[in-house]
């Protein structure tokens, strides 16, 4: 029922009259050029109203449109989120979303030993490329890498994100979010085309190739799971 439902709402099967307005500001909400955005750590504040929206829409809405309902970015959210308990340390980010906050390619990234894992769905196509958190906290804390990054206008509550939660996991014991699953809250795992994209905290044990690691669905691997 839960899966079912999610689906409902990500195709308006739910929605009232207010869909046109809805949709408009989901489009807006997902627009790329929004992750170009920049809030300082050190003068942002999230109010409790914008923390009661958080809590009562994460999981539930999409992070980037609940960024923009809440006038902050979607990294600023992300953050606030985990400090709020709404979420753990995510293990893995989309590439498309790390190059924009960093303000980095693909190449660069992996000559800082950044490996970037292109997942595959059950076709063999490849449907989304992911680095982890620890490989870009190793990366970022090497010889004043990060700082100079945020000189160059890289996104700080992004910077502080990786390297904050992978430090409380190491050094602290904290959790991990379970895997596939985003800082979103949404299904990474295109294997599982069922449910790749949809609100997900990892509580789906029948989902498809939850148990396989991005390493296992490459262009290379998914050959030996058909």
């Amino acid at each position: 029922m839960p899966q079912l439902y999610n689906l409902a709402c990500r195709l308006h099967v739910t929605a009232g009259d207010d869909r046109p307005e809805r949709d408009l500001a989901r489009a807006k909400a997902m627009e790329p050029g929004r992750r170009l955005l920049r809030e300082d750590p050190a003068t942002t504040v999230f109010s409790a109203d914008h923390d009661d929206y958080l809590t009562r829409h994460f999981g539930r809405l999409e992070i980037e449109v609940i960024a923009h309902f809440v006038g902050h970015t979607e990294t600023a959210v992300a953050y606030r989120a985990r400090r709020l308990g709404l979420r753990r340390a995510a293990r893995h980010w989309e590439l498309a979303k790390v190059m924009d906050w960093l303000g980095v390619d693909g190449p660069t990234l992996r000559d800082w030993g950044v490996e970037l894992h292109r997942c595959c769905d059950r076709r063999g196509r490849v449907r989304t490329i992911l680095v982890e958190s620890t490989d870009l906290a190793r990366a970022l804390v090497r010889g004043g890498c990060w700082q100079r990054l945020v000189a160059r206008g890289a996104d700080q509550f992004f910077i502080r994100e990786i390297i904050e939660s992978v430090l409380s996991v190491q050094k602290h014991g904290a959790p991990w979010e379970r895997l596939w699953v985003s800082h979103g809250h949404v299904c990474l795992n295109p294997f599982s085309s069922p449910s790749f994209g949809l609100f997900y905290s990892g509580d789906d044990p029948k989902m498809t190739g939850a148990d396989l690691d991005p390493s296992e669905i490459s262009p290379e691997q998914i050959h030996l799971l058909r």
